[in-house]
């Protein structure tokens, strides 16, 4: 992951189509998506979020969510599957946080 003077993180850089889609995320939970180096979606999420956009009139969505592989992400063009992550939910990863919390305040207090 590289970060940049704006404290973007670069997710990741996908080439498709002659188009250069980057996708950042900042600490705060705004993700950031730039086709050619013009920001085309941006929004703030915690747990993952959709974005559509659309370049030379072909529309796109990108999906984030984080699973117990770490975040996976979907591309559709024009609601065809470009990119698709394998998707193991983070239900295991939510429910050892859970157990950690109550053992920890069973134990503390």
């Amino acid at each position: 992951m590289v970060i940049n003077k704006f404290g973007h993180m670069k997710f990741t850089t996908i080439y498709l189509d002659g188009n250069c889609i980057e996708v950042y995320n900042i600490l705060l939970g705004k993700e950031i998506i730039k086709v050619n180096q013009k920001e085309v979606s941006a929004r703030y999420s915690i747990f993952g979020g959709m974005h559509k956009f659309e370049v030379d009139g072909v529309s796109y969505e990108m999906s984030f969510q984080f699973t117990v592989h770490g975040i996976a992400f979907d591309l559709l063009r024009n609601g065809q599957p470009v990119v698709v992550s394998a998707k193991g939910g983070c239900l295991a990863i939510m429910g050892l946080i859970l157990i950690s919390l109550l053992l920890f305040k069973l134990i503390f207090g």
